[in-house]
């Protein structure tokens, strides 16, 4: 991973894609950038790809959700997100949560013509150095497991869940179920 991080930005350069890191972090920058989020985040969820992705921002109420706590969330300081563009084009962005030193990678989205020159590990990047260049001394990778915790964790978590139910034969039931039926309820 050390010679990517060193190969991939190198890489644009020499491909004749210089591009441009920037970071939206008032109230209105964030809510500026948070389109160019969903939309890169759809483009990434649509593409066939090795590893698959799941559009997380395809209902409108997560959307409305995520637009109200983000632009407090930014009032505050504590979220930030990185576009990633080539010639002024968006072609990623990193969103991430920032609490005292610690850093919490969240959505990403990338446009997948550009999957070849690893601009996600690039928006990934980008907002590491932001982060370590203000202080941020810890990175924790939120939404779920897999490829990215992988990659970058230096060691192996192990996570659970625990429901408390007013009705465990109930909750029992809909936990037996696929996952597509659980999303219905």
């Amino acid at each position: 991973l050390r010679a990517n991080v060193r190969y991939y930005p190198g890489l644009m350069g020499r491909r004749g894609h210089p591009y441009h890191f920037a970071v939206a972090q008032t109230p209105a920058e964030v809510s500026a950038a948070l389109p160019v989020l969903f939309n890169l985040h759809r483009e990434r969820a649509e593409a066939s790809m090795k590893i698959s992705h799941d559009d997380y921002f395809n209902h409108p109420n997560r959307r409305a959700f995520i637009r109200e706590v983000a632009a407090q969330l930014a009032e505050q300081g504590s979220v930030k997100i990185g576009v990633l563009r080539v010639d002024g084009e968006p072609i990623a962005a990193q969103m991430w949560f920032e609490k005292g030193e610690v850093l919490f990678l969240y959505y990403s989205g990338f446009l997948p013509d550009w999957q070849s020159h690893s601009v996600a590990l690039l928006a990934t990047i980008g907002a590491f150095q932001e982060g370590m260049s203000r202080g941020m001394r810890q990175i924790e990778f939120l939404a779920g497991g897999g490829h990215p915790k992988a990659r970058w964790d230096t060691q192996q978590r192990v996570r659970g869940n625990i429901w408390l139910a007013r009705r465990p034969r109930l909750t029992r039931f809909l936990f037996s179920l696929p996952v597509h039926y659980r999303q219905l309820a």
